[in-house]
């Protein structure tokens, strides 16, 4: 968690992660409030005037715990979600590095590119005249007081109508659509779509040994095929056919833990997939649904550096090993020389794809409502064949 004291709160209808042209109403129904720690209390009076659509069960209210451990990425997520951004403006809100260098510019791209509303509140007395990026955006109050200095009847007036102008940007809220997380029906001699799962093997924690269990459960009970290799692979069989239709498979869903991040074989399936669709992530997309579980994290470069050092070091004693035994060596040994290279050199590209992924992370989230967003993750491509 960043040490800074920014804290974001999002009010919106419900929590899926279903394709935008779906119901794009439905989806951008979500009001973000940006604030300084310091001014949760201004937050929760303007929450409070919102407090009839919360108990309609068609907003909820969420604070900077809820975007989980990767704060940057949970704001990412929360914008992509969002109708409405409303910046609780203080001193404290204008020297945050946090939020005027990671979210004031997406709220302003978002605003440019994707029809954001952006509304600023001044809280309390700071120098908002003087910040440029502000000279664009009305604020309110319209007469520039901050809320500090209001009254008390005055604040209620003032929050009761930016509460107002809030529900007139967001329209009429409807009930959130039912998703269609069921494949598309099956018609005479068809089959179930074969949905190939990819995790590491042996796991020794238990929750993760669950998300595997409960995915392949989760995916049969509801019309898919999941195949996994512990009912692919009988004794004496190759592992390496499984793994080539796994590779050449349409669909898969890859459980990424840390173990999986340090797997030799685990990372042969995902950078074939990878390296099938010649690192278009758009396509790649298509056709692989990753899991990435809390524990690992790879929404900065710092958070990505120990896989990138893990494999690299991977490399340089593969290399030390060549070295010493170059002429004992077998082609399945210079196969793995290689590709232990090629994973080094596009272990970041990897990374980077799964952390572009729209995806909860949350695992126990999955557990409890079946793996929801991942069954509607692949009924959505599916549909798109």
């Amino acid at each position: 968690m960043p040490s800074d004291s920014q804290a974001i709160a999002i009010i919106g209808g419900g929590f899926s992660f279903g394709s935008l042209s779906q119901d794009l109403r439905w989806w951008r129904s979500k009001v973000l409030i940006s604030h300084h720690r310091n001014d949760e209390t201004w937050k929760d009076l303007l929450v409070h005037q919102l407090q009839d659509l919360e108990e309609k069960g068609v907003l909820e209210v969420w604070d900077n715990l809820s975007l989980g451990a990767d704060l940057l990425l949970g704001i990412k997520l929360a914008l992509a979600r969002a109708k409405v951004a409303v910046l609780l403006v203080s001193a404290e809100f204008l020297s945050s590095e946090l939020i005027w260098r990671n979210e004031v510019p997406q709220f302003l791209e978002q605003r440019r590119t994707e029809g954001l509303v952006v509304i600023t509140l001044i809280v309390r007395p700071c120098a908002w005249e003087t910040v440029p990026w502000l000279s664009s955006i009305r604020c309110r109050p319209q007469n520039g007081r901050p809320l500090s200095r209001l009254s008390k009847y005055e604040l209620e007036e003032c929050l009761a109508a930016l509460a107002q102008e809030i529900r007139q940007h967001l329209g009429t809220v409807a009930e959130p659509p039912r998703p269609d997380i069921q494949p598309q029906r099956l018609g005479p001699g068809e089959k179930p779509a074969e949905v190939f799962l990819s995790y590491a093997w042996g796991d020794e924690e238990e929750l993760r040994t669950k998300a595997a269990t409960g995915l392949y459960r989760a995916l049969a009970e509801h019309g898919f095929q999941p195949v996994r290799d512990r009912d692919q692979i009988r004794p004496g069989e190759s592992i390496s056919a499984f793994i080539r239709r796994l590779t050449r498979a349409d669909l898969v869903v890859a459980v990424i833990s840390d173990k999986y991040l340090r797997s030799y074989y685990c990372m042969y399936e995902i950078y074939r997939l990878w390296q099938r669709f010649q690192g278009n992530r758009d396509e790649l997309a298509r056709h692989v649904v990753p899991i990435v579980l809390p524990e690992v994290q790879v929404g900065s470069l710092k958070a990505r550096a120990p896989y990138l050092t893990y494999w690299n070091e991977q490399k340089e004693e593969h290399d030390a090993l060549r070295r010493k035994l170059d002429l004992s060596l077998s082609a399945e040994d210079w196969d793995e020389i290689r590709l232990v290279h090629e994973f080094s050199h596009h272990v970041a590209q990897i990374l980077g794809f799964l952390n572009d992924v729209l995806m909860p992370r949350m695992l126990e989230a999955h557990l409890d409502d079946g793996f929801e967003a991942v069954r509607e993750a692949l009924g959505r491509r599916l549909r798109e064949r």
